[in-house]
């Protein structure tokens, strides 16, 4: 009988590094594979939230509620949100209720309203002629004190500040009769 031969060991390290290097690339191949996936989700999970607004031609010509967009009359301003005092209070302006909203939060950081029914015309008009060349498509600011955001028919519009408040917001919290603590000093 023939006796079996040794397996030359030099051909099982060769298959052994063969095999490890085919393994090695796989695997630098499933992680760029993932790395990449792992971006592209991300991205798409962040547009969903709305922290990317995707920007494309058809943005500008969209009447879609995320596009930004500057009103190009008073009528088509549906919506006002002024916050002012460190953004500790506020004010809503809306068309369709026909309101004005003062409104805060108190030390249990509940909301306190006192809204009042009245033509809210005069005051969109105002801002429309003197505040909204203020306006755009800023981001929003992380130590914000003080903000402007339009709803209209064209998008958002939208401005803030981290600092005091520029004189022509001021002027406008004198028009909506504001003072200092937010708080409506008189009835409009």
């Amino acid at each position: 009988m023939d006796e079996p031969k040794p397996q030359d060991s030099t051909n099982n390290n060769k298959n052994t590094m063969r095999a490890v290097i085919v393994s090695l690339i796989i695997c630098m191949i499933l992680a760029v594979l993932g790395t990449g996936f792992g971006i592209y989700g991300s991205i798409q999970a962040n547009r969903a939230l709305g922290i990317i607004e995707p920007k494309s031609d058809e943005d500008d010509e969209s009447n879609d509620e995320n596009s930004y967009g500057k009103p190009t009359n008073a009528d088509e301003i549906q919506y006002i949100t002024i916050a002012y005092n460190d953004i500790k209070d506020y004010v809503d302006i809306s068309r369709e209720e026909g309101t004005i909203d003062y409104y805060t939060y108190n030390a249990d950081e509940e909301y306190v309203g006192d809204p009042i029914e009245t033509n809210v015309t005069d005051i969109i008009n105002y801002i429309f002629d003197n505040d909204l060349q203020y306006l755009g498509d800023n981001d929003y600011l992380d130590n914000t004190t003080w903000a402007i955001e339009i709803t209209s028919d064209q998008g958002y519009s939208y401005v803030s500040g981290e600092s005091d408040p520029p004189e022509w917001f001021n002027a406008l919290l004198k028009k909506l009769d504001v003072d200092k603590k937010g708080y409506k000093s008189k009835s409009l």
